[in-house]
């Protein structure tokens, strides 16, 4: 089965948007719980940081897979990428972290926040590339 724009595409992108969607808000409650009781005293996001290492590393894994053979994965690779990982990361709360703690005068930890997620993310990704022998 091929993905395209007809309406049953669509929906199947829609149904891996609100999957995504889903896990990000659990992921996000299970650490704010953890962080609330145990780290009160460092404002850094956890839960932004945690959902976009783990949307990179799969982001990795699955854009080598998927290109193994990719007439074969255009649908699966659409649910994945587009649909669950759209809904699941969340590059628009990281940037507003960043602009909170510069608002609040906290200069050199949104420094800081803004280049430990790009690195670790990054180097997330290129794991699970690595894990799914995307460089052979």
């Amino acid at each position: 089965m091929h993905f395209n724009l007809s309406p049953l595409g669509l929906l199947y992108i829609f149904i891996a948007g609100m999957i995504g969607a889903l896990f990000r808000f659990l992921i996000i409650e299970c650490i704010t719980r953890i962080y609330d009781k145990t780290l009160e005293f460092l404002p850094y996001p956890h839960h932004t940081f945690v959902v976009n290492v783990i949307a990179c590393f799969i982001m990795g894994l699955s854009t080598a897979h998927f290109a193994l053979d990719p007439p074969k994965y255009l649908l699966v690779r659409s649910l994945v990428i587009t649909g669950f990982l759209g809904a699941f990361s969340t590059f628009s709360t990281y940037i507003a972290d960043i602009v909170m703690h510069l608002k609040e005068k906290q200069t050199t930890f949104a420094v800081i926040y803004c280049i430990m997620t790009l690195v670790i993310s990054f180097a997330a990704g290129m794991l699970g590339r690595f894990l799914a022998g995307g460089f052979s």
